[in-house]
């Protein structure tokens, strides 16, 4: 049997700026206040002017090349040099296993398994996170112990399965099925060595990698909320990336990496538990509000995530 997982874990993590910046916040160094209060302004059902969506686009590609932690940021802001900035996220995991090898030394060996296992996981498109794709043959009992170590100290997070999702969620979730996610998109980049830069210039179509990486950015922020995820699955081929919850509502959140006319797999869940509010996010909308089997669905542009509790607050007055 493994040690305890040190007290001084808890420490550690304390100790350590671990939180990324925003995309707004980032937005706000490089484009200034102003830009992005105008941004704030905007509200679904209303054209999103060029002058504001063309940049605002571009900031948000970038966004997900240099992640939000602030040494790559501050980086990219020195040096303009993206190999730098790869550098730097590397860094950090480099310094990740230094600490978890001296806090939590028995278990390291499998942790870094785990993580290295994180990305290609979300890149697979698995329906949850899989012991035997860590190491073949390693089930529940080989990792619980070094997941929540990982997860504890906030180098992973977890995002239980739902599949009756009736507030509280915490009560209904089925904390065996997860996912596992970095905190950050830029560690996510760094961990498993994406090298692209993403620009308007090159942008792939269904890429999975760009899943992982959209679903890693939208992640990042609905923790900036205060927000707890989960994930559903139909059981057959639908997937919802996010659920959260908000003022007493289950909210769905579809993440797409790619503009689509619709989805099939937000349209299955609100068919099957009939929401009253639904989220769809896609690289650049539109950003309206429409209603399909009694659910209001807010359809926005990913660029537009860091203000999500702005919208879902008017949507829910709306409702009542």
């Amino acid at each position: 049997m493994e040690p305890p997982i040190l007290a001084d874990l808890d420490a550690w993590r304390m100790s350590l700026e671990r939180r990324p910046f925003t995309f707004d916040a980032v937005m706000r160094r490089e484009q200034g206040d102003d830009f992005v209060d105008e941004l704030a302004k905007l509200r679904p059902n209303t054209t999103i002017p060029a002058a504001l969506a063309e940049p605002a686009k571009e900031a948000w590609l970038h966004y997900n090349s240099t992640g939000g932690m602030p040494e790559a940021v501050n980086t990219w802001e020195d040096e303009r040099d993206n190999e730098l900035v790869r550098q730097v996220q590397r860094s950090i995991w480099d310094s990740y296993e230094r600490d978890l090898t001296h806090y939590a030394p028995m278990q390291w060996m499998k942790m870094e398994k785990i993580l290295l296992s994180v990305p290609h996981q979300l890149v697979e498109k698995n329906q949850k996170f899989t012991y035997n794709r860590v190491k073949d043959g390693w089930r529940a009992g080989d990792l619980r112990a070094p997941i929540n170590t990982l997860v504890r100290s906030g180098v992973v997070v977890k995002v239980p399965r739902v599949e009756n999702p009736t507030p509280p969620l915490a009560e209904v979730s089925n904390r065996r099925n997860f996912k596992l996610y970095t905190p950050d998109v830029g560690l996510l980049r760094g961990l498993a060595s994406f090298t692209f830069p993403l620009s308007s210039d090159w942008f792939p179509r269904d890429d999975p990698r760009l899943d992982a990486i959209v679903q890693t950015y939208v992640l990042s922020h609905l923790l900036s909320f205060g927000m707890t995820p989960y994930f559903w699955h139909s059981g057959n081929t639908a997937i919802i990336e996010f659920l959260v919850e908000f003022q007493g509502h289950a909210i769905p959140i579809k993440v797409e990496s790619a503009d689509r006319s619709a989805s099939k797999c937000l349209s299955a869940y609100c068919e099957n538990t009939c929401p009253q509010l639904a989220v769809r996010m896609t690289p650049n909308g539109p950003f309206d509000i429409t209603k399909k089997f009694g659910t209001r669905i807010l359809t926005m542009p990913l660029y537009l995530a860091w203000n999500l509790p702005a919208y879902l607050e008017e949507a829910v007055e709306d409702n009542h």
